[in-house]
């Protein structure tokens, strides 16, 4: 498993993980998770997320 972990200055936090499994408890299936940490850091750090907040 691989995890981004941001935490905004408004106090966000986002989270998003990619696994090298179909989910998180089951045995590996290929040698690492699909998504990089590269894009996995790009999503977690998007400007979209505060969109989302409810306000």
């Amino acid at each position: 498993m691989w995890t981004a972990d941001t935490m905004r200055p408004d106090g966000m936090r986002v989270v998003v993980s990619a696994f090298n499994s179909g989910d998180q408890s089951s045995p590996a299936t290929r040698p690492a998770p699909a998504v990089t940490m590269d894009r996995l850091t790009a999503l977690a750090t998007s400007p979209e997320w505060p969109k989302l907040q409810q306000r």
